[in-house]
């Protein structure tokens, strides 16, 4: 039996409200930008329309539904790829920047650029994994590891002190 594909996001400092507001203000700004795309890039909407089949692409309700985890947890959360409604979405948020690796796991970051090309190219990706079948594939862009190394991860994030947790960051591999 293979093991779930799971992805660990660590959420920002407990009560970073203002991080929050950006982060949620630049995951409108994408939507925005996604919008013009739509009516101006005909050829973009129609290599990705497998993307766009079961639901419209949209970065608010995944920033909205990151949101809501991080501030269930206040420290790290997990996706389960294979269960979830929107892991197509975070494999396109990941690579505009909204989530950074960080070792084994994520950051909620700051996207540095919103615009078109960042966007259209991210979609591309993201559709490049579709298969014979027609299936869309988000764990080959993404990093994931089992669920019970995401526990295990999870409960000692989740214990570690927020000022610790940024220092690790600066050492570990895969931070930008």
């Amino acid at each position: 039996m293979t093991e779930v594909q799971t992805v660990l996001i660590e959420g920002p400092s407990c009560g970073d409200a203002r991080f929050i507001s950006e982060w949620l203000s630049r995951a409108l700004k994408a939507d925005e930008i996604l919008q013009k795309m739509r009516l101006t890039d005909r050829d973009l909407f129609e290599r990705i329309e497998l993307l766009e089949c079961f639901y419209m692409v949209q970065f608010t309700p995944v920033a909205l539904r990151c949101v809501e985890k991080w501030f269930r947890t206040l420290g790290a959360f997990t996706v389960n790829i294979p269960n979830s409604q929107w892991s197509d979405m975070l494999a396109i948020i990941a690579d505009i920047g909204f989530l950074t690796q960080t070792g084994n796991r994520y950051q909620m970051t700051l996207p540095e650029t919103l615009d078109n090309e960042s966007i259209g190219s991210a979609l591309l990706r993201l559709a490049s994994t579709e298969d014979s079948e027609g299936c869309i594939h988000p764990e080959m862009l993404l990093l994931t590891i089992t669920r019970p190394e995401a526990a295990t991860w999870k409960k000692r994030l989740n214990k570690m002190p927020w000022a610790q947790r940024v220092a690790d960051r600066e050492i570990l591999p895969g931070t930008s």
